[in-house]
């Protein structure tokens, strides 16, 4: 236990290590998938995990400079925040932690004004990466491993040294502000921020009552905290890092990472751990009021914090008679207000400790403002004197309504414009209002929504459009959510069209005055949200008798209307095609309406978003409520993880092994392939070299969407044959592929090849996501080569298969052989799918004598061939840049890291030697690792380079160039231009350090002949790029 006149003076990373050496004890407790119980992960763990991560960040990143660097991470909500930050940390970085919910526009801004060039981020997250990276292209990626790989770490202590008094000033996070006047703004927070949390021990109590603070989760005989905020926010990071490290003998709890926080959950991990705190936003408060038995388990918790929006009165009053109910108020700027834990009967009442000097200053009508004046002295109590310690007079812009008794405060808005939802997420609608507005027909919009689930929209129309519906003004509606985030985007079932006789109100100048706008139809909102106005051609409805069949087809309309029209499989889980905890309760309410027409005695008291989130899929829900409703009520349990894989691959096992059973030879006069895939960029290479091909007589580009085929007919362009390739519109999910019977009869007689190239990249996506769709779609692809001579199925997969292969074996490279081993799969719905594919192949041959090829494929590059599909090096990516830059310095490093990528056209050309390739085992299934096993040196291509530069550069090596580039006037905006590598130093930097991998290629040496002619990539090439590129 820490020295009393310790307090306040401590640094994370020093007490994270000093407990995990000499007084480890558990850190947190993370809930497995499904039924698998929980893991306990102790200090020792995580502070190896950190250390490993840190050598590992100075191995590819370099040391920074005391946090004036920024580097950022993204990924899902699980410890690897806490275990990258104090990584990032220790090795001298400040670290951005951007919401991934945010736009790829608003998170390109917060890095462009950190001046943050590289981002960590975890697997599940590169999709979301690689969207930002489409508007930051100077953004450079780095993947780290998973949870489980992170703490199965050794290593030696990383050093972290120095005392608090030298560091306290040393920035170390950057948070960011919801965007109340346009982007969000970073706000750095330094040591002594947090040190703020520790030095709450030493806080003065106020006589008979208790402080809330930092130091009410300190309990003396142990326990566990239960937090799903997302570390992002300040309360998750609060939560996942500074209230388990200095706490003396306190633990979070953490849900799984890849599924909404629910009640449920709460309520399942209270009957499961020694739960002494809850902290969570109002919705699942709202929850656990609403349960009995969970509102018995909730008299063994402390106290409830609840943050993020307001609790309602019936759900405060209920817990408030079982435990304390407290508020945790703050700012990303000022930290938590410390104040004191409320009387019960004052539970929705904030009362400030007096040590914080706090002013409620009068703004208007019976709304007071709180104001923080400057104090330097209070550095140890307030954040916000560390986060700005220069500010003299901090507006916090907070709204309060004043007590009848004195110093009791309840939180009334924001003096902006921000909406705050009930789920805590903080809007600001004037873009799209203002997107909105200009719609013709529209003369003004306003959205409205504050402590509500979801935004409402209040609409009015010009006088010559004053027939218009929402049906008619929809699509340009829908245009706007898109560049909207989920949580903001305006539902059809809330929308309300003011009719001529009621304007809204306006200022002289003609701007809507918001706050008497929406006094004037408050009447109005609130039917929208009590689902009493919604429109019937707007809601599914159900009357009469009712059937199973008509019930599916309401609950398919209703996730229609949520889903804003978007169609969405009925077996697939709604939360892998992008349903949030908003939605789920919309649907709820909304489900519940369409059916109180039809059982109109039934209160529905039982229909709780609990439901949605137990069954997720459409045809899950119309099945559970057909027996609610006949009173067949047979709970169904979260599906076993484990038993959830084994039985999707037993039932691909059955299936095929009664396809095999219907199996006779055919031997085929013809060469047909069957192309999946063929609209991304490598299957349109692939598509190319197919139609060449004078072997192959057809090819058939099974295409998912017709709108494809812009980008297959410019490949046809290109081309002198286009006679032989065919375009066919299928389904993934459908057993005959949704061909028509003809298309589907032609496919299975002639097609000798299957070449499977279509697999959507989604890390959030669970494996039973991937289910109807990607794995099913694997059986009846391989059906149609069934009982064929010499035909081949060529599955591309990809290196997450083997992404955790340095669990499996560190002393070797990647075998090119199938990993029995699930470990080495990345922990993904994505790898994990991918491997079930790769399964499939390996019993396909083996049980199927179907010949099989599963080709893992690495980084992919731009063409390279003289005579492939032209493809342009994008100028702002890290080559182009360094040779920009290398121009203006007239001088270039000689010593970048090997080059190993492999262009698309190679990739492809590979994909058709495989085709190609006979077999001496006629029914095996090979596997290779489609990485390019030949490097050069950069300096090797400089003599081809700089003729096309048209400069005479001097040779220098990476190190010096570098410290060149640091000489130039970064403030001047002309030399940004000629030197743009200034914006991305860090990265090149990071180049100083930089390992390959390893693995084998005998196999695939031995297959492909354009394989085994990889060349090192030469300077003919490299000279066409610069060309091209006009520098």
């Amino acid at each position: 236990m820490a020295q009393e006149s310790q307090y306040g003076c401590r640094l994370m990373p020093q007490v994270l290590a000093e407990i995990g050496q000499h007084r480890d004890r558990t850190f947190a407790v993370t809930i497995l998938r499904g039924n698998q119980g929980y893991r306990e992960i102790k200090f020792s763990a995580v502070a190896r995990a950190v250390d490993w991560l840190a050598f590992h960040l100075q191995s590819i990143l370099g040391i920074g400079d005391r946090g004036r660097e920024t580097i950022a991470y993204f990924g899902l909500s699980d410890l690897r925040y806490t275990i990258v930050f104090l990584a990032g940390v220790k090795c001298g970085y400040k670290v951005l932690l951007p919401s991934p919910r945010n736009t790829a526009q608003i998170n390109g801004s917060l890095f462009n004004s950190t001046g943050c060039s590289k981002v960590l981020h975890s697997h599940e997250l590169q999709a979301k990466v690689e969207e930002i990276q489409s508007v930051q292209s100077e953004l450079k990626a780095f993947p780290i491993p998973s949870l489980s790989e992170l703490l199965e770490k050794t290593s030696d202590p990383f050093p972290y040294l120095g005392s608090y008094e030298e560091r306290k000033w040393e920035p170390i996070l950057v948070l960011h502000s919801s965007g109340s006047t346009g982007a969000p703004k970073p706000i750095v927070m330094n040591h002594a921020t947090f040190a703020v949390a520790d030095h709450d021990r030493l806080l003065p109590p106020v006589p008979g009552r208790k402080t809330q603070n930092y130091a009410m989760w300190d309990f003396p005989e142990g326990g566990s905290f239960y937090s799903p905020f997302p570390p992002f926010h300040l309360a998750g990071f609060t939560a996942m890092v500074p209230l388990p490290i200095y706490a003396e003998s306190t633990n979070i709890v953490l849900g799984p990472p890849d599924r909404p926080p629910a009640p449920d959950l709460a309520i399942s991990i209270m009957k499961t751990l020694p739960i002494k705190a809850l902290f969570c936003p109002p919705s699942i408060a709202e929850g656990i009021a609403r349960d009995s038995e969970a509102l018995e388990l909730a008299k063994k918790l402390k106290f409830l914090l609840y943050a993020g929006g307001p609790l309602s009165e019936a759900a405060g009053s209920a817990l408030s008679k079982v435990t304390d109910v407290c508020q945790f108020y703050g700012q990303t700027e000022t930290g938590p207000i410390q104040s004191l834990v409320p009387y019960r009967e004052n539970w929705a009442w904030l009362e400030w400790h007096p040590a914080q000097e706090v002013r409620m200053q009068a703004y208007a009508d019976d709304m007071f403002e709180m104001v923080m004046d400057r104090n330097p002295s209070l550095e140890k109590i307030r954040s916000l004197s560390c986060n700005f310690p220069n500010e003299e007079v901090w507006h916090t812009k907070d709204l309060f309504k004043k007590h009848p008794t004195k110093g009791l405060w309840q939180f009334a808005g924001r003096a902006d414009d921000i909406i705050v939802l009930s789920s805590g997420e903080k809007y600001n609608p004037v873009p799209a209002e203002v997107s909105l507005g200009s719609i013709p027909g529209i003369k003004g919009a306003m959205i409205v929504g504050h402590s509500r689930f979801s935004p409402a929209l209040l609409l009015e129309l010009s006088p010559d459009a004053s027939n218009t519906t929402v049906a008619d003004l929809w699509p340009e509606i829908d245009a706007v959510n898109s560049k909207t985030p989920e949580f903001g985007k305006i539902r059809r079932s809330l929308i309300f069209i003011a009719g001529p006789d009621k304007a809204f109100e306006r200022a002289g100048k003609g701007t809507i005055i918001r706050a008497s706008t929406e006094r004037l139809f408050q009447l109005e909102i609130d039917e929208l949200y009590s689902n009493q106005s919604i429109e019937t051609k707007d809601v599914p409805q159900l009357s009469g008798p009712v059937t199973q069949v008509s019930l599916h087809k309401a609950i398919v309309d209703c996730v229609s209307c949520i889903s804003n029209g978007r169609e969405i499989n009925e077996h697939t889980d709604i939360f892998a095609s992008g349903f949030d905890s908003l939605q789920v309760l919309e649907l709820t309410n909304l489900i519940k309406h369409s059916l109180k027409l039809a059982y109109p005695r039934d209160d529905m008291t039982w229909l709780s978003p609990v439901l949605v989130y137990h069954n997720p899929t459409q045809a899950k829900l119309t099945q559970i409520l057909w027996e609610k409703l006949n009173h067949k009520d047979q709970s169904q349990n979260d599906e076993d993880k484990a038993q959830e894989i084994k039985g999707l691959v037993d039932r691909e096992i059955l299936l095929m092994d009664q396809m095999q059973q219907k199996a006779s030879d055919i031997a085929l006069p013809s060469n047909t392939v069957i192309l999946t895939g063929a609209t991304g960029s490598l299957g349109r290479h692939i598509l190319r070299t197919l139609i060449l091909d004078t072997a192959i007589d057809k090819v058939y580009c099974l295409v998912r969407s017709t709108r494809s085929y812009d980008g297959l007919i410019a490949v046809l362009k290109s081309l002198p044959v286009t006679n032989k390739a065919f375009f066919l519109q299928y389904s993934l999910e459908d057993s005959k592929l949704g061909l028509s019977s003809d298309d589907y009869d032609l496919l299975a007689k002639t097609a000798t090849t299957v070449i499977h190239a279509a697999w959507v990249l989604d890390s959030n996506r669970e494996l039973t996501s991937f289910d109807n769709q990607f794995i099913a779609s694997m059986k009846y692809l391989l059906q149609l080569l069934l009982g064929k001579k010499e035909a081949h199925f060529i599955f591309v997969s990809s290196l997450s298969t083997v992404g955790g292969w340095s669990t499996v074996d560190t002393s070797k490279p990647v075998p090119e052989a199938f990993i029995t081993d699930a470990t080495a799969v990345t922990p993904t719905g994505y790898a994990e799918s991918k491997y079930v594919a790769e399964w499939l192949c390996q019993y396909a041959s083996s049980k199927l004598n179907i010949r099989s090829s599963v080709l893992r494929v690495g980084q992919i590059a731009g063409a390279v061939e003289a005579d492939s599909l032209k493809t342009a090096w994008n100028d702002r990516e890290w080559v182009p840049i360094m040779l920009k830059t290398s121009k203006s310095l007239q001088k270039i490093p000689y010593d970048l890291p090997l080059v190993d990528w492999l262009p698309v056209d190679v990739v492809a050309n590979i994909i058709h030697d495989v085709v190609r390739s006979q077999n001496s085992v006629q029914h095996e299934c090979s596997n290779f690792n489609v990485v390019n096993p030949h490097t050069v040196e950069f300096g090797d291509l400089l003599p081809s380079i700089q003729p096309a530069l048209k400069a005479d550069l001097q040779e220098i090596d990476l190190q010096t160039w570098i410290q060149q580039l640091e000489k130039v006037d970064q403030g001047n905006i002309k030399n940004i231009e000629a030197f743009p590598a200034i914006k991305i130093l860090n990265y090149f930097k990071s180049l100083l350090n930089m390992d390959p991998l390893s693995y084998e290629f005998d196999k695939l040496r031995e297959t492909s002949t354009s394989f085994r002619n990889v060349k090192p990539i030469d300077g003919a090439s490299f000279a066409g790029w610069i060309r091209d590129m006009a520098l």
